[in-house]
């Protein structure tokens, strides 16, 4: 699929409000709120840390490593 058949595609469930710049901005912020309290949930737990500009998974397998990156892209 190219970026414009998706942009085509995921327009048709396009709602009126949704052409307002500020209740998109505010969608935007609740999506950004929900992944930052993933990650600092599992900072606290130890299941990552943050390193610089990287997350960084305290995983014990590969396997492990990327369940935790789907969770998170989820």
């Amino acid at each position: 699929m190219t970026l414009q058949q998706y942009h085509d595609k995921a327009m048709t469930t396009n709602k009126e409000a949704s052409d307002n710049f500020t209740d998109s901005l505010l969608g935007l912020n609740a999506e950004v709120g929900e992944i930052n309290d993933k990650i600092a949930k599992w900072c606290r737990q130890g299941i990552m840390s943050i390193e610089g500009d990287k997350l960084v998974f305290a995983a014990t397998s590969d396997a492990e490593t990327a369940y935790l990156r789907m969770a998170l892209a989820k």
